[in-house]
């Protein structure tokens, strides 16, 4: 009987296989890295996106409060003529300016935060207190600083004294630095203007087919010196930051708020 002589792997032959060895090892480890480096940055980018979206919906909730001055009845009527927290000429109305060498990057407002300061809890039924005053706590605003120890952070005033200077009143970091830098952050604001005087003229002819303004009526959307108006306002957002650790990982919100008070002029100037 042959026996066939076994000589095993030669020198070459075993070189060869730990070559394709070390390829195949060296390929599922670069995808597993790669699938590691992967879900570390959607995790960075999630937790981006999650306090950046916090912070615009803090913005977006209260900068659409704008102008609210109370619930009561009784004092609703004269406030919307003559509403104190869009007045112009008491700087409580609001406003888009710069600050500390940006653009647009700081918008002032207010609103009455507390109606209950304007009622007589001694009487039944509670009753008004005339006028409504704007109180220090209730102009407000969100800048953005660009120098100094707190660039980057996005801040929110709890009081003030006027809405035409972002220097003004007490403020408060709303993002942390260490953790992210906002490195863009503007307002605009929008404004539609509607006759009242002509809406009003309109409905008291009882036509039914110019009842309503359309967008295009210059009619109804043009104020002349002496017709009450109604301004529409709405105020677009435009958000960007990174993380600190990791600059690479950046993300941008824009958001558009109907500010829900409308600003009433009985007399245009």
């Amino acid at each position: 009987m042959f026996i066939k002589k076994q000589n095993g792997l030669s020198l070459i032959e075993l070189l060869i296989g730990l070559l394709v060895g070390a390829i195949v090892v060296a390929g599922a480890v670069n995808i597993f890295t790669g699938s590691i480096q992967s879900s570390a940055d959607n995790i960075k980018l999630t937790r981006l996106n999650q306090d950046l979206r916090a912070v615009m919906d803090i913005m977006v909730r209260d900068i659409r409060r704008a102008g609210f001055v109370t619930n009561n009845p009784a004092q609703f009527g004269q406030s919307l003529r003559n509403n104190p927290f869009f007045s112009i000429d008491d700087d409580t109305d609001i406003s888009v300016l710069d600050y500390d060498s940006g653009s647009d990057n700081c918008i002032l407002y207010s609103y009455n935060r507390d109606p209950t300061l304007h009622y007589d809890y001694d009487e039944a039924p509670p009753a008004p207190l005339d006028p409504i005053v704007p109180q220090t706590n209730d102009l407000l605003g969100f800048r953005l600083r660009l120098t100094g120890i707190n660039a980057g952070v996005l801040q929110m005033r709890r009081s003030g004294l006027t809405t035409t200077d972002c220097s003004d009143g007490s403020w408060e970091g709303l993002t942390d630095r260490r953790d992210i830098e906002i490195t863009n952050l503007t307002f605009a604001i929008d404004e539609q203007a509607l006759n009242a005087s002509v809406m009003s003229t309109r409905l008291k002819d009882g036509d039914p087919t110019t009842d309503l303004c359309s967008p295009g009526d210059a009619t109804c959307t043009t104020c002349n010196t002496g017709d009450a108006c109604v301004f529409v306002r709405w105020v677009d957002i435009s958000l960007t930051g990174r993380l600190r650790d990791d600059p690479v990982v950046t993300q941008t919100l824009n958001q558009r708020i109907r500010i829900r008070n409308d600003k009433f002029m009985a007399s245009f100037p």
